[in-house]
């Protein structure tokens, strides 16, 4: 059982004293009983019932914090990813060295994010089900998606315009980063135990981004030739 399975199972441990437990800290486990539920049996399937059960709070407790499972859904979204991003939008906004250098961390960010537990698992279920709930997939489109383009794109202009990257398209380059390292991140967790020839994830990332960045540097070589 991993650790957010476990930390859930205490707290939904009815013998514990609902004293101990402080008021505030209800809207967090309610989101991480919420998204291990999601995660485990589908979001369209979980029941707010069984999410308050696993919180180890009542039915109206949930409702006190969260109006509809769509609430939830938006506000475990904006705990685990909204925040980390604007948390690296300001990195770049301060960064003053080499945009190869800002790139690089960025990516690495992006990669340590991606291999947490609670991230994983809302990556996961965005795949596996956010389609068929639209607005839902909106939502995460433009509260995820875009935003984390259009940084990578940002860097990558950046990059061209001083002649460290290949004129390339930066919208296209910048999907290509995230798809790369979300899939492979993906991979490492789910299906790296069925591998045979498996790499480490310290491995994975070294070679990925090694290949990217050597790619875009090399052709800003090919064309201050051309």
């Amino acid at each position: 059982m991993d650790k957010l399975s476990t930390e859930l199972d205490h707290n939904a441990d009815d013998t514990a004293p609902r004293w101990q437990r402080r008021p505030e800290d209800r809207p967090t486990e309610i989101l991480d009983a919420a998204l291990l539920l999601f995660s485990e049996q589908g979001f369209a399937r979980t029941k707010l019932e069984e999410v308050a059960k696993k919180a180890g709070v009542s039915k109206g407790t949930v409702y006190l914090y969260f109006e509809s499972k769509d609430a939830l859904f938006q506000a475990i979204v904006r705990k685990y990813v909204t925040e980390a991003l604007l948390q690296l939008r300001e990195i770049v906004r301060q960064h003053t060295g080499t945009s190869e250098s800002l790139l690089r961390h960025v990516m690495e960010l992006i990669w340590t994010s991606m291999r947490n537990e609670g991230k994983a698992r809302l990556s996961r279920l965005v795949h596996s089900e956010l389609a068929n709930f639209p607005d839902l997939a909106r939502f995460y489109f433009a509260e995820v998606v875009i935003p984390s383009r259009e940084m990578v794109s940002e860097i990558l202009t950046r990059g061209i315009q001083n002649g460290e990257f290949a004129p390339v398209n930066p919208d296209l380059v910048g999907r290509t980063i995230c798809v790369t390292l979300l899939q492979w991140a993906s991979n490492q967790r789910y299906l790296k135990q069925f591998d045979s020839m498996h790499f480490s994830d310290d491995e994975v990332f070294a070679g990925v981004s090694d290949l990217l960045l050597r790619g875009l540097k090399t052709g800003a070589v090919r064309a201050q030739r051309d």
